[in-house]
């Protein structure tokens, strides 16, 4: 499994060094930023001392979208409670609920915001869960770079554990959202829906054996669905 860690219009280089320095303290080295020139600053290459090939290496991207498009499984780190999420998980939650996907997943993003004012709610739905930090106090809150380095801390134990008999080599969990938003549509069933918000919201619990069942199920249900003749049930999504 391999975690990127993603910046979204980050506007301080030091906390950009910061965040390179965290990562190759704790063994990451990817890193993306989101429509932001911060880390080509001076000041990030000095804060990120003997970081700087992760700077180096960073990728841009204009949108988030586009940050994303390639990752399996996406968490959106964020300070305040957002509609557009139900549950919110601790980085130890996370790190659980990355364990127990095993072959489902290979490429995890780990989504943080602006400095000032975090991820906006659309940015939030769009991941495919979100992540609080427990705090005792609530003022001062954590910075960017103390942020990265706590989650980077946490997933860098990270102990993955297989099924025997795996659905695919790869990209199941991408493939299985891309199944059931085709079972939505066939049922008439808006994305904008709550039913299909919280459906998707939930998909980031499931256990690798129970991604291998709803796999079978959608499929068996996209059989059964109207126009079903018209559908795929074996489309991967990709």
């Amino acid at each position: 499994m391999s975690i990127y860690f993603i910046l979204v219009e980050p506007k301080l280089p030091a906390n950009v060094g910061a965040a390179a320095r965290a990562l190759q303290t704790m063994g990451f080295a990817n890193l993306r930023i989101v429509n932001s020139q911060a880390h080509l600053a001076p000041e990030a290459q000095w804060v990120a001392h003997g970081a700087r090939e992760v700077l180096t290496a960073a990728k841009h991207y204009n949108h988030l979208a586009e940050a994303t498009v390639d990752l399996d499984f996406t968490v959106a780190t964020t300070v305040k409670k957002r509609s557009t999420k139900r549950y919110y998980y601790s980085p130890e939650q996370v790190k659980q609920l990355l364990e127990t996907k095993g072959a489902t997943i290979s490429k995890v993003g780990i989504v943080f915001g602006r400095e000032e004012s975090g991820l906006t709610s659309e940015e939030v739905h769009h991941c495919d869960i979100a992540s609080s930090i427990p705090l005792a106090n609530p003022q001062p809150s954590l910075n960017l770079g103390q942020s990265i380095m706590l989650y980077a801390y946490v997933l860098s134990s990270i102990d993955i554990e297989q099924e025997q008999e795996i659905l695919a080599p790869e990209g199941q969990m991408k493939a299985l959202k891309a199944k059931l938003a085709l079972l939505f549509e066939s049922l008439a069933i808006s994305p904008t829906a709550v039913e299909y918000r919280w459906a998707m919201e939930r998909l980031g619990v499931l256990t690798e054996k129970d991604i291998h069942f709803l796999h079978t199920f959608a499929s068996d249900l996209l059989k059964l669905a109207p126009n079903g003749d018209n559908i795929n049930p074996n489309s991967t999504g990709n």
